[in-house]
Order: C-alpha cells, then sequence, then structure tokens
C-alpha cells in the first residue's frame, strides 16, 4: 500500500525473493483507491503484468570431449589458441599446479627432468554438442527441478567457457515441440536462460528424445548430453544417432548413465566426460 497527493503520481516497490530458481510472474489485477482518511475505497480499472528470472546457482563442472571415431564432426584441426580436453592431441606440455587431473600428467617426461610435468589436451574448433533437457517425465519435485536447471546451466558454462560449439534445447511439453538454440559464446547463453527457465515439466507425454529424433535428427551428433529425472526407453533411439552422456536426477539406474540426486549433485557431476 501507498499514498498520493491529489493529481500527483507516486511509485513504490515490491521486493520478492524465490528458494528456487525459475521465471516468476507478477500480476496486478485490482488496484483499490482510498481517501484520505482510509475509509471508503473505490475500484480502479487497472491491470498489469511483468515477469523476472531466479537464475540458478552455477557449480564447477568439468565437461571432457572424448574423441568418437565414428563421428564426422570430430575434427581433425585444432585450437592454436587455448587448451581443450581431447587427451588424444597435445595443446602444451608445462610443470603441474595443484588442481590439474592426474590424466594430463606426463609420466616419461616427469620421469626424465624428477617433476612432475603435465600435458594440456588440445581443442577441436568444430564440434557441435546438444545439450538436452527433458521436460517430459518430470515428479514435480521442485529440489530436483532446481539440480537440474543447475546441471544444465553448469554444463553449458563449462562448454562456454572451453570455446565449444554448443546447442541448449528442451522440449516444449505444452506444444509438443522441441526448442533449439546454437550457443556461440556466453552472451547467448545468458539470453536464451530465461526461456529455458519458463519451459514447463510434465509427468505424462510424448518425451522430448522421441520429438528430437523424430523431428530435429539434424541436430544429432557424435556427442551429445541428456539431462532428465528418471530414465526411459526414449533415449535409446538417441544412442542410434551418437554418443550420449545421459545425466539422470532419480532412483532409478540406467545402464551407461551418471546418476547424481538433489542433495549431491555438485560433488557427483564435479567432471564429466562426453
Amino acid at each position: 500500500m501507498t499514498w498520493a497527493f491529489p493529481k500527483g503520481q507516486r511509485r513504490t516497490s515490491l521486493r520478492l525473493g524465490s528458494e528456487h530458481c525459475g521465471r516468476i510472474r507478477i500480476s496486478m489485477e485490482q488496484v483499490k483507491l482510498y481517501d484520505c482518511f482510509g475509509l471508503i475505497g473505490v475500484r480502479c480499472g487497472c491491470t498489469a503484468e511483468a515477469h523476472m528470472t531466479v537464475q540458478p546457482d552455477t557449480f564447477p563442472i568439468r565437461v571432457n570431449l572424448i574423441p568418437n571415431p565414428d563421428s564426422r564432426e570430430d575434427s581433425d584441426s585444432y585450437s592454436q589458441e587455448r587448451p581443450g580436453a581431447d587427451l588424444t592431441e597435445t595443446f602444451r606440455i608445462r610443470e603441474y599446479v595443484p588442481g590439474d587431473s592426474i590424466r594430463q600428467i606426463h609420466r616419461k617426461v616427469s620421469g626424465k627432468f624428477n617433476r612432475l610435468i603435465v600435458r594440456d589436451p588440445a581443442l577441436p574448433i568444430t564440434r557441435n554438442v546438444p545439450v538436452f533437457w527433458e521436460r517430459t517425465g518430470q515428479s514435480g519435485n521442485v529440489k530436483c527441478i532446481d539440480a537440474q536447471a543447475e546441471t544444465v546451466v553448469s554444463a553449458c558454462r563449462s562448454l562456454s567457457g572451453s570455446g565449444v560449439r554448443f546447442t541448449l534445447g528442451w522440449n516444449d511439453t505444452e506444444g509438443s515441440a522441441c526448442v533449439l538454440h546454437e550457443i556461440c559464446g556466453m552472451e547467448d547463453l545468458v539470453g536464451v536462460i530465461p526461456r529455458l527457465l519458463c519451459a514447463a515439466g510434465q509427468k505424462d507425454g510424448v518425451g522430448g528424445a522421441t520429438l528430437l529424433v523424430q523431428t530435429r535428427p539434424d541436430a544429432l551428433c557424435g556427442h551429445m548430453v541428456y539431462i532428465r529425472e528418471e530414465p526411459c526407453a526414449d533415449v535409446l533411439q538417441m544412442q542410434r544417432l551418437g554418443h550420449v552422456t545421459a545425466l539422470l536426477c532419480g532412483e532409478s539406474p540406467l545402464e551407461g548413465s551418471i546418476p547424481f540426486d538433489a542433495g549431491r549433485y555438485r560433488e557427483q557431476l564435479g567432471e564429466i566426460d562426453v
């Protein structure tokens, strides 16, 4: 409630918050004007609507792209400016610093110089990785949804920071369609997050994996990241078109998938191979 002088204007602010990420819709359906004593109220026809995005928290996650010999997207050209995650090729050799993966240690050279030497993996420059968030099969557990959203955005930040071109997608459960956005940099990712968080989940319906295979098979390639709550047979269709890394936030296991839960996902997903 606020006040204003006759024929005057007055602004007021409303502080909102949420424990969970997503899109908040604020609507004004009715306004009541009172006299200076607050005794007589008159309804005023006034409507307005606004939206705000509660961004998901992110966490450090390292996404390693493992070469796929059957994929035509895997390139023989490598970046000369930054390292990547392809351990089959070397970007540079340097001394070990705390935090380096033990897989980077060059044992032969380390033994020769009597100190730890690591090799930074190379970065292929023509890879495109689809990152898809399945919105069908959701139980409605908000903590689980939060964990999935944070995982999606954190994985995308990791890929973008490594200079990897990728496509972020999800399924529109209301329109039974797939939404895909090619991400070429951090600005693209930041711009698409509000739309991502508007994607409503539902328990039953046509799965996003099925829609993706049927309507956009051109978007699938040798490396794919698939995030959902519970496993389903739909992902098997995607596996016929390339290697799928399935990240599942649920209690039901799926052979070859990477499970995580709403309580320990930051520790469980510190490093993943795609």
